[in-house]
């Protein structure tokens, strides 16, 4: 049984019915849980967060003070970053940068550049000799499946992100030739997520294949970025910082870069009941948003005068499990989410549990009260 957070609560009873949905993040438990899982890291280890999990403002200023950096997936990310955020540490990753990007990366000092193929530093290479300016890289490695993490641990094959050792090679023409792109070290994505003891098998397989790579190319003081991985839900931060500390070695940098494993538990989806029908003997609630990529729900009962204004009796769906789906076919899940509830009626709130943020508005509540604070994340 999930537990809503008061002033999210009372958040959902106070929004007129037109300023649903909404993505509420409560900034308080968000502090609270980033000093938390900062804490149980190691000396040695940074923390950063992949600002794509919840790319809004309001929780990039709010992470700036307690993480190590950012890592951004694109150029307007980055902006959005270096704007929520300015003077912090950025990342630059994944596939597909375009020359236009990288120029804009480069630009301000400090970013460092994962770099995805030797196509890319080339370009990257070019960005940096336009302006003048050295430019920080680490090179993403795609790794083999490894061996004793177990088969959930394992790499299900290849993918977009990184490169293979044939493509590594040909990058250390490319430093050669390039004396503004510096080599600072190796980045590894983690596509899917896993269980904190898989991962912490897989961190030390990837690691022992860093070292490798950094040791081919003569690299000294080495850092080593492992993004994705540690899943969203009840990830065992305390195991895995036991891990690491294990693992670093004196003179590396490891960087863990966490989205949505951060921001869990701190973000609520509130969408407004609009009808409720049963089907062929299943019943549904249809609401004001989509429904897919959430969590699970709490219903708020709303009983004030703008939730249900109708002259008749006001509909419920009583003690059974329900269907929530979006009212346009497009939001429409295969398979809708299912809500267990005791009642629900068209005007209450459902508030599903979800790290991202699904919604157009995004609002934060903060202390006793809400901020009046709210903004449409780009898209």
């Amino acid at each position: 049984m999930i537990e809503l957070p008061r002033r999210v609560r009372d958040h959902a009873l106070t929004l007129p019915p037109d300023r649903f949905p909404v993505w509420v993040c409560d900034l308080d438990l968000l502090d609270e849980r980033t000093r938390g899982v900062r804490a149980l890291l190691p000396p040695g280890v940074e923390l950063h967060y992949r600002a794509q999990a919840a790319p809004d403002p309001g929780v990039i200023t709010a992470l700036a003070p307690r993480v190590d950096g950012f890592e951004a997936a694109s150029g307007d990310e980055l902006e959005r970053v270096r704007a929520a955020a300015p003077g912090a540490r950025t990342a630059f990753g994944g596939p597909g940068k375009t020359a236009a990007e990288l120029a804009r990366a480069v630009a301000v000092p400090g970013t460092v550049v994962h770099v995805e193929s030797p196509d890319e530093l080339r370009l990257l290479a070019n960005a940096g000799e336009a302006v003048g300016r050295d430019v920080d890289v680490l090179l993403r490695v795609s790794p083999p499946p490894v061996g004793d993490g177990g088969p959930e641990a394992a790499p299900a094959g290849p993918d977009v992100f990184g490169m293979d050792p044939a493509s590594l090679v040909a990058c250390a023409a490319v430093l050669a030739a390039s004396p503004r792109v510096r080599l600072r070290g190796f980045a590894v994505h983690v596509a899917r997520p896993l269980p904190v003891d898989a991962m912490g098998s897989l961190t030390r397989e990837l690691m022992a294949a860093l070292r490798t790579w950094s040791a081919l190319f003569d690299l000294a003081d080495p850092c080593y970025a492992i993004s994705g991985g540690m899943a969203a839900d009840r990830f065992d931060w305390a195991c895995y910082g036991r891990f690491l500390a294990a693992l670093v070695r004196p003179g590396e940098t490891l960087r863990i870069t966490a989205g949505r494993s951060l921001t869990a538990g701190c973000g609520w989806y509130l969408t407004r009941v609009i009808d409720v029908k049963r089907t062929h003997g299943r019943a549904f609630a249809v609401v004001d948003g989509p429904s897919a990529d959430v969590g699970d729900a709490v219903v708020v009962p709303r009983d004030d005068p703008a939730a249900w204004t109708a002259p008749w009796p006001r509909p419920a769906l009583e003690a059974e499990r329900v269907a929530v789906a979006g009212r346009s076919p497009a939001s429409v899940p295969a398979r809708p989410n299912e809500v267990d509830v005791d009642r629900l009626r068209p005007g209450d709130v459902l508030a599903f549990l979800s790290p991202g943020t699904p919604a157009p508005t995004v609002h934060y509540v903060t202390g006793d009260v809400r901020q009046s604070q709210e903004s449409t994340p780009a898209p």
